[in-house]
């Protein structure tokens, strides 16, 4: 299968790490910016992002911000949203393009987030959720994902 490209932009360079760990764990490519703006211009330089995962709340150009610009380019573009704050995230956000994850959270349930994300493209998620399943163990995926 195609292995799927994946933009994670958070300021926190802690969180910014994790996010990328927990992702590139999947046999994913991941890249990373440390706001909006770098995210806006690594979009624009590469046309293969297949996922970005976004913190709502970024300096100069925030997530949500980011994300209306970036599906205008991308159309197909899938989201991760980050937040801090769910319920201040659903206000701002307006349309959203994809599941938001509340803050603090745990790798696997940002790694559940990219396979749900990728459930619907053929050959992306299954071959690679089967590889990987061992880190899915006591997290609670139910195994007709990897179906």
């Amino acid at each position: 299968g195609k292995v799927m490209n994946v933009l994670i932009a958070e300021h926190d360079g802690l969180q910014r790490r994790m996010a990328c760990d927990a992702v590139s764990d999947l046999g994913m490519n991941v890249c990373a910016a440390d706001g909006g703006l770098l995210a806006l211009e690594t979009l624009a330089a590469r046309k293969n992002i297949d996922l970005l995962v976004t913190d709502v709340s970024l300096p100069v150009i925030e997530g949500y911000r980011l994300v209306d610009m970036a599906k205008l380019r991308l159309p197909n573009l899938k989201i991760i949203y980050l937040a801090a704050d769910r319920y201040e995230a659903e206000c701002k956000i307006g349309r959203v393009h994809g599941e938001i994850i509340a803050k603090p959270y745990i790798c696997c349930q940002l790694q559940k987030a990219v396979a749900r994300a990728f459930a619907a493209t053929p050959g992306a998620i299954c071959g690679m959720l089967a590889q990987h399943a061992h880190l899915f163990d006591g997290c609670g995926v139910a195994a007709p994902m990897l179906a």
